[in-house]
């Protein structure tokens, strides 16, 4: 315990960071503030519970320890769920530059303008202001040197000129506290940024249509060849700046192959990795030759450019078929996340990466979500492709009673028996999985009411208290029926059946507060998960289409409202009034039906 609360100060370091960059970056509202008030107050008590932690550490008191560390859990889950608004109120905001390093800075200026932020602050954002106009006026020098475009380049100029005057009008601003002078800063620097973001979106296109696919090496060859034409033209610096480049495409395709190296996927991934692996390092160690020989910078003949196109094409190839090959079998996996994790944690565990206590708690987790889809199944029609089905995840139970063997006296080949006679039934059981949806078929019309069973009132589907006399409905299907999770039970799926099931005990009275409060942490972890998968898998995907990315921000904010709802219900369970319980439950229901169809419709756009 006492070696764990050094990352944990950390974590609540970084995350008082976060805070203080949000509280300057973000315009303030009286909502807004409202909410940065409360990351402040949560941040505070998190490093008081760390404090209590230490202390009781020393102490030995174990039974303190447990109940500090769960008060700690909750303040971060609320931290989490508040920076979540605050975030979603930020997407909200009018973009004032298209650089987010200068469009932070300039909402920083407007909340100093409103008071909301003091001048001291606003110098030291000021100051790392200056860093990315730097940057932005080295890609305009470098595009002029090296595509000698004087009409693009003299726009770009001009706005680089009413930027750099927008910095020095803030500065002014802040020597002689003339309000104009900042206000006049910051419309400079969003219009005058505004534009040479267009200007350098029109260098791309340039770049893109005159190069080959290798843009950095192409870059590099032609800076040789300008300097030897003149040197006082182009700066020695430029040439080995290009050159960098050419390194910095090397080490990136060093990382993806790391990166695939450490993927669960891996075993069915090595040839083509192995392919790739050898591409690379035969263009490192043409890198590194040609690397030792540029000082002097000699000429431009005197470069193996053949040799280096060629390994070039050789490793892009590589990588392509790779990758290829890597979306194949992750789309083996689309709709089993939960196989696909499992093989990820046995992988950790196998490395030595994982402590026996996280991973045994971790395959009683996965245990427990196998028992719960065979319950399902055994509740479904008994039909061939369901009997095998249960038949392959009985195959599973065994395998995780031979596992748990291996906490017993630490033979590892118990753990390696169990894991092979589970990953002997993958293949087939998803092949099963996919058979299962594709015969699935629409209910057809959903009804538009629901009756209720006291008073017989007819009330709207979305309604789960009856409007007339306050009784709990029955839950109505609306849509069609899919078993997009049938062999992987992604976590909101899961979390949503026990989420009606434990507020339908709650709102009939059919279950302690305390019992609730502990049901209600279990689905804060739920999410927990969910919300890094999201950020994990499905945040580095905008961008592809407009349509997708409304997708994935309407998921987002479902997360946070299905969180704040729990949350709310947690009051209830807290001894706050019933009214949390009725809110809070119909807002996380709400959520987690969104949620569900944002999944679907997401699953729908990635497949084109």
């Amino acid at each position: 315990m006492q070696e764990a609360l050094g990352p944990a100060r950390e974590f609540c370091a970084e995350s008082r960071q976060l805070y203080q960059n949000l509280a300057a970056g973000i315009l303030r509202t009286d909502e807004v503030d409202e909410l940065l008030r409360q990351c402040g107050l949560e941040l505070d008590a998190q490093a008081g519970y760390l404090d209590d932690l230490e202390r009781t550490v020393r102490e030995q008191k174990t039974v303190s320890a447990g109940d500090i560390v769960g008060r700690l859990q909750a303040s971060f889950n609320r931290l989490a769920e508040l920076y979540s608004q605050v975030q979603e109120a930020e997407t909200q905001e009018k973009i004032y530059s298209p650089f987010p390093a200068l469009d932070h800075f300039i909402k920083a200026g407007i909340n100093h303008l409103n008071n909301y932020l003091e001048a001291g602050e606003l110098k030291q954002r000021l100051e790392l202001a200056v860093g990315p106009v730097a940057e932005l006026e080295g890609r305009v020098f470098r595009f002029e040197i090296l595509y000698a475009d004087e009409h693009k380049t003299a726009q770009a100029r001009q706005a680089l000129t009413a930027l750099q005057a927008g910095l020095g009008a803030v500065a002014q601003y802040l020597d002689t506290n003339q309000r104009p002078a900042l206000e006049d800063g910051l419309r400079l620097l969003g219009s005058s940024s505004t534009v040479l973001f267009g200007q350098l979106a029109e260098f791309d296109k340039q770049v893109v249509t005159r190069h080959s696919r290798y843009r950095y090496l192409d870059e590099f060859l032609r800076a040789v060849e300008l300097y030897h034409q003149d040197p006082e033209k182009i700066p020695l610096g430029l040439v080995y700046a290009t050159w960098n480049g050419v390194g910095q495409v090397v080490v990136y395709y060093q990382r993806q192959l790391e990166g695939v190296l450490r993927m669960s996927l891996f075993p069915e991934l090595r040839e083509q990795w192995e392919a790739a692996e050898v591409a690379w390092r035969e263009l490192g160690e043409l890198y590194n030759q040609v690397n030792s020989s540029l000082n002097p910078l000699p000429a431009l003949e005197q470069i193996p450019k053949d040799r280096l196109e060629h390994a070039f094409e050789v490793l892009l190839a590589g990588a392509d078929i790779l990758f290829k090959r890597l979306e194949e079998e992750a789309a083996r996996f689309r709709h089993a996340p939960h196989l696909e994790g499992l093989r990820e944690l046995v992988g950790r565990a196998q490395k030595g990466e994982l402590p026996d206590g996280q991973l045994r708690q971790a395959l009683a987790d996965y245990q427990e979500r196998q028992q719960d889809l065979t319950q399902q199944l055994g509740r479904q029609a008994h039909d061939a492709v369901n009997q095998e089905m249960m038949a392959l995840l009985g195959v599973h139970g065994a395998a995780f009673a031979e596992m748990e063997r291996y906490f017993e006296d630490q033979d590892r080949a118990h753990f390696g028996a169990g894991w092979k006679m589970m990953e002997g039934t993958f293949e087939r059981l998803l092949e099963l999985g996919q058979q299962i949806e594709r015969r699935v078929a629409p209910r057809g019309r959903a009804p538009k009411t629901v009756t209720c069973f006291r008073c017989s009132a007819a009330n709207p589907t979305d309604r789960r208290i009856c409007q007339a006399c306050g009784a709990v409905l029955p839950v109505v299907p609306t849509g069609p029926e899919s078993t997009v999770d049938i062999t992987g039970m992604g976590v909101m799926g899961a979390a949503e059946n026990a989420l009606e099931e434990v507020l339908s005990a709650a709102e009939s009275g059919n279950i302690t507060r305390h019992e609730l409060a502990e049901r209600i942490d279990d689905l804060l972890e739920r999410a927990g998960v969910a919300r890094q998968g999201f950020e994990k898998k499905l945040i580095p995907l905008m961008g592809r289409s407009a349509e997708l990315d409304a997708y994935l921000r309407f998921f987002a904010q479902s997360i946070g409202a299905y969180v704040q709802g729990l949350i709310q219900v947690r009051g209830f369970a807290e001894g706050q009034a019933v009214s949390h319980l009725m809110s809070g439950g119909s807002q996380a229901r709400e959520a987690a039906e969104n949620m569900v169809l944002m999944k679907q419709k997401i699953d729908e756009a990635l497949a084109g």
